[in-house]
């Protein structure tokens, strides 16, 4: 830090506020000061290349970031600009805003609300706390920020190709170096990576002109999220490097999904994927995900590569980041075997369970899901939850509008399976020719399409959906009137020879591991 100052040494009587302990965390690049009620983030003077915080005068700016990214995310966690000063009685902590005179500032910090480690996510995860309603909190969480971060300006070199590889480039330098005897992994994985890069070259150049690249969070995992109260909130933005942040927002995305597929969770990491998609709609850049999850697996196993080059690491320690290497190494080329995708198409009347369904599927598959009645209003303009005031075949509802909503689901359903990642089309297809479309659609690709088939008794149909009205809390909008008209005006679609059908009664206990493996079955026979 400064000179002569020790964050270790700092007494109670430096605070602006009652003191109840004072304990130091350190990390590489910072010190953080827990004082019971408010922690205290000093930045050390150092130089590692990649940051700098060498001078005064860079730490101050670097505050100054982290303050203004932080507070997108996390207003209630990031307080304010401090400075530590001189004072005649020693040392004292005021907020920026009082403006001392230069000379007189040791340093600069932030203030931020003290909380216990054991809110972090990562923390939460490993006692088993954490679960699916929490991966919707933190999809809207990120849905928001990305929503409202800056985005590139076309002549910054933030989002294109070279810029994209370039990291995922460096990291293979490093691994090669501090993990010779992964030398045979290491060149299959460098290889299907820069397939994966010149395959999806254009769609890099697209997610940028789309306006998907943004000044986003940079390292999204889940120790940098935290549980205060009924929220879960994203802190610890990347400050240091522009180029950490100014990213796809799909690669801020793939470092969390990865992070918790990682750890055994694909559940988990699938649900909270689908929740951020349905958000936004990002359906159409979903080929560039493989690319972005290796590579945040990667960043991971170097990291800790390079964490073990410290000599006096305990040996546990040691013991423990070797393995994390490891692990993640062997995510990632997991990545590269993936069997061929499987299009999953739910199918069935009003109130037969298919969005139900579909959320256990896709949690268990794992795959990602598109939903019609999301997305016919997203088309218009309106939130999933919004009353549309739209008749049967009228507004929204009209032929014409229905023709646009299934040729949008198809073109996503397209752009998702080149991710490689199994794709459930959540619809009705009581249309014979709407569905025909996505099954000639596999066909063209040579994937196996399965068709879900959902089923219940008419009385069920009719009270589920009356429910439904009452709680006014789905997307859907079919009533009663809708069931009565698909009972007049439709059959059950026909298939073709080239797809597999799945009958599934939803008005009994379903047994969704066993339905899982009937779809993989129908995949693999």
């Amino acid at each position: 830090m400064s000179q002569g100052f020790d964050p270790r040494k700092l007494v109670a009587g430096v605070f602006p506020h009652p003191v109840t302990k004072i304990q130091v965390i350190e990390t590489h690049i910072s010190w953080v000061v827990l004082t019971g009620s408010f922690a205290y983030k000093f930045k050390k003077p150092v130089n590692f290349g990649f940051l700098d915080f060498s001078s005064l005068e860079k730490r101050h700016m670097a505050c100054e970031q982290e303050l203004r990214l932080n507070l997108r995310a996390a207003p209630g966690i990031y307080l304010g600009l401090v400075v530590l000063v001189e004072s005649g009685d020693g040392l004292a902590l005021v907020d920026a805003g009082d403006n001392p005179e230069i000379a007189d500032v040791v340093e600069f910090g932030v203030r931020m609300l003290e909380f216990a480690q054991s809110s972090q996510l990562d923390r939460q995860f490993e006692a088993g706390l954490l679960g699916g309603a929490d991966m919707d909190r933190v999809a809207a969480t990120i849905a928001a920020l990305h929503e409202s971060a800056a985005i590139a300006d076309a002549g910054q070199p933030w989002g294109d190709p070279e810029t994209v590889v370039q990291p995922a480039r460096e990291n293979f330098r490093h691994l090669y170096e501090l993990a010779p005897n992964e030398g045979e992994t290491l060149d299959q994985l460098k290889h299907w990576s820069e397939a994966e890069f010149a395959a999806h070259q254009s769609l890099f150049r697209q997610r940028k002109l789309d306006g998907r690249v943004r000044e986003c969070h940079g390292d999204l995992h889940l120790s940098n999220l935290v549980r205060i109260g009924s929220e879960i909130l994203a802190f610890d933005c990347i400050e240091f490097d522009p180029a950490l942040r100014w990213i796809d927002v799909l690669s801020d995305v793939a470092f969390l999904h990865m992070d918790l597929a990682v750890r055994q969770r694909a559940d988990l990491a699938f649900r909270f994927l689908n929740a951020y998609l349905e958000r936004g709609g990002d359906y159409a850049g979903a080929g560039v995900l493989p690319f972005y999850i290796s590579y945040r697996s990667m960043v991971r196993a170097k990291v800790a590569a390079l964490q073990l080059l410290d000599e006096g690491l305990p040996e546990e320690r040691r013991h423990g980041l070797d393995q994390r290497r490891e692990l993640h190494i062997r995510f990632a080329h997991s990545l590269i075997g993936a069997a061929k995708p499987t299009l999953v198409l739910m199918h069935g009347l009003s109130g037969s369970g298919k969005t139900w369904l579909s959320q256990q599927l896709l949690e268990c598959l794992p795959a990602l899901r598109i939903r019609s009645d999301v997305e016919r209003k997203r088309l218009h303009g309106m939130s999933p939850d919004a009353d549309t005031h739209s008749g049967q075949g009228a507004g929204i509802y009209s032929d014409a509008a229905t023709r646009h909503t299934y040729s949008h689901l198809l073109a996503n359903a397209g752009a998702m399976l080149s991710a490689g990642i199994d794709v459930i089309v959540d619809a009705a297809f009581l249309d014979e020719g709407r569905m025909d479309s996505f099954v000639q659609l596999a066909a063209r690709r040579r994937l196996r399409c399965v068709i879900v088939a959902c089923e219940a008794p008419l009385p069920l149909l009719r009270k589920r959906l009356a429910e439904r009205a009452r709680n006014g809390t789905d997307a859907s909008e079919a009533d009663l009137g809708v069931l009565d008209s698909q009972l007049r005006g439709t059959a059950a679609a026909a298939v073709e020879s080239t797809a597999r059908i799945v009958r599934v009664d939803t008005s009994q206990d379903v047994d969704i591991p066993g339905l899982c493996r009937s779809i993989k079955d129908c995949r693999h026979g």
